[in-house]
């Protein structure tokens, strides 16, 4: 999408993830399943998000 991203400059990622971003069924659910690794995932289940340039 070719949009402008200048919104995005006066964002903390930290706090905008702490209120969007509800995991904890989903860490519950995995847990209860064998952990990440039961489902081929890294044992941190961290991820990074980035907003390209170009």
């Amino acid at each position: 999408m070719d949009v402008d991203r200048g919104f995005l400059t006066g964002i903390d990622p930290a706090a905008v993830h702490g209120e969007l971003v509800d995991d904890r069924f989903v860490r519950a659910a995995i847990r209860l399943s064998g952990g990440p690794t039961a489902f081929g995932l890294p044992a941190t289940l961290t991820r990074t998000e980035e907003v390209g340039t170009g």
